[in-house]
């Protein structure tokens, strides 16, 4: 199957997407945790740090290019690495990557006039291989009242089913408030169902005075691109690129992750919380997710 390279909006079968003339011949990525020693002199123990968290995924391509069009395939493969943006990289018509481009090198060795040797390497901020199809798990008229949310949930459609080993992380969620409605002050969420309150390893909280009023929706994105901010969750009101509103906290046992649906589930439950909100349709995004294999 033909590997491409493709804008984060893209689907595989997009024709503005890069298609490798020959599929690179050597594939490497390479996944690390933040799990290390520490070194104590003249003592018997070392003390270690064991966070859950992933370090992004280094990818290379090694590959050829062949033929008349050799230099125009060449100078296209630069270009969606080399260019601003992240990118999705398809591996095959199921699986992708999302990566940044780092750098590309060609060989121009002797006696090569027909085909041109090239690495190419590009970085993934989350280290997970992705399945193209985009899961979804919608839930309408939620209220102040804390809920478990799984497919039996009333008024929902979808389940939190991840079909991969790697945690699937829920990378969008939209929450729309319906006319009428108070305004939406505040939400917490967990990936575990309710214990008295919201609860689960990985919790996200967002607060905001004014809130979110009637016809309006903010959404909440783990990956963005947007400048040079740091934070790690983004929320904007209506316009997916305008200004970040409120203020976001991250709990729990894995507070580094965010709300994420664990490796071979079927409906793992969450819970929800909201604040002034009393008629909120909320969506969450998804891929299933897997650490290296494709």
């Amino acid at each position: 199957m033909t590997m491409k390279i493709g804008s984060l909006t893209s689907v595989y079968a997009a024709g503005t997407n890069y298609s490798f003339q020959y599929t690179p011949k050597i594939i490497g990525t390479s996944v690390n945790t933040k799990k290390s020693m520490i070194d104590l002199p003249f003592m018997s123990i070392s003390s270690y740090l064991d966070f859950s968290s992933v370090t992004p995924l280094n990818i290379s391509l090694v590959g050829t290019v062949y033929g008349t069009d050799k230099l125009v395939y060449l100078n296209k493969l630069s270009y969606w690495i080399l260019s601003k943006g992240m990118k999705k990289l398809y591996l095959d018509s199921s699986t992708f990557m999302f990566c940044i481009g780092q750098s590309v090198k060609t060989t121009k060795d002797g006696k090569k006039f027909n085909f041109r040797d090239y690495v190419a390497t590009a970085s993934c901020p989350i280290p997970f291989i992705y399945g193209v199809t985009k899961q979804s798990y919608v839930v309408t008229d939620l209220s102040t009242t804390a809920t478990n949310l799984d497919d039996s949930t009333a008024n929902s459609t979808g389940a939190f089913a991840n079909t991969g080993y790697a945690p699937a992380h829920i990378y969008h969620i939209q929450f729309a408030v319906q006319a009428g409605s108070a305004n939406m002050t505040g939400f917490s969420i967990g990936d575990k169902a309710l214990d008295t309150t919201v609860k689960g390893d990985n919790i996200i909280t967002w607060s905001d005075t004014t809130g979110i009023a009637a016809g309006e929706t903010l959404h909440a994105y783990l990956l963005y691109e947007y400048g040079s901010k740091g934070n790690k969750w983004y929320f904007f009101k209506d316009a997916v690129d305008g200004t970040v509103v409120g203020n976001r906290t991250l709990s729990g046992d894995n507070r580094e992750d965010g709300p994420r649906i664990d490796g071979l589930q079927t409906d793992q439950d969450f819970s929800i919380k909201l604040e002034g909100g009393d008629n909120v349709d909320v969506t969450f995004e998804w891929y299933n997710s897997n650490y290296a294999g494709f």
